[in-house]
């Protein structure tokens, strides 16, 4: 499936997921290959990201009534490495992010 045709809050995770995995590969770049520190760029660029996802994940919050722990939740996982995959296949099998929660849809 392409993602222009993946849910925007689905694909907004995805994207946080892939700029949190670029951020950890330019520090072992720079760390333990010794290369050019892309660290700050890169890691602005992330958080540029994150705050967008949070944004979407509140906004998804509000709109569908879920419940305060799955929002938090969902908030932190994405802190994770692949969180944001997890994100991803929850959203898009309708699956709630806690047991008992309502459904994480879109």
């Amino acid at each position: 499936e392409a993602l222009e045709e993946i849910d925007p809050d689905i694909q907004v995770s995805i994207v946080e997921s892939l700029s949190y995995l670029l951020l950890l590969a330019a520090m072992g770049w720079h760390r333990v290959l010794d290369g050019p520190d892309t660290t700050p760029v890169v890691g602005l660029v992330h958080g540029v990201i994150y705050l967008v996802y949070a944004a979407v994940v509140l906004a998804a919050h509000r709109r569908h009534g879920w419940p305060a722990q799955q929002t938090v939740l969902l908030l932190f996982v994405a802190a994770v490495p692949l969180g944001g995959f997890w994100v991803a296949h929850r959203v898009a099998g309708g699956a709630p992010a806690l047991p008992g929660a309502t459904p994480v849809t879109s």
